[in-house]
């Protein structure tokens, strides 16, 4: 199974959240992890929320975006996207 990853899921399972058991055994059961490029800034932006909300330390943040990244195998470049969408 191909699992396409956004950047709330990949944070919900890195926090811990409510999602984040289906998060796991969605990337479990995955052949393949896809995101779009701008997967990267997304992440970074949104932990860098907690840590101004003072959730996470800067470290942290750090090392769960690096886990998070992890998640990845192929991203895709948005402008492949948005001709796929006209398709």
């Amino acid at each position: 199974m191909k699992v396409v990853l956004d950047a709330s899921a990949g944070i919900a399972g890195a926090m811990g959240r409510e999602a984040a058991p289906a998060v796991v055994d969605a990337l479990k059961q995955a052949t393949a992890v896809f995101a779009p490029d701008f997967y990267v800034v997304e992440v970074t932006s949104g932990f860098w929320k907690y840590v101004i909300s003072g959730d996470l330390t800067l470290d942290q943040a750090m090392d769960r975006l690096v886990d998070t990244l992890k998640l990845v195998e192929h991203r895709v470049p948005a402008t492949e996207l948005g001709r796929r969408g006209f398709a």
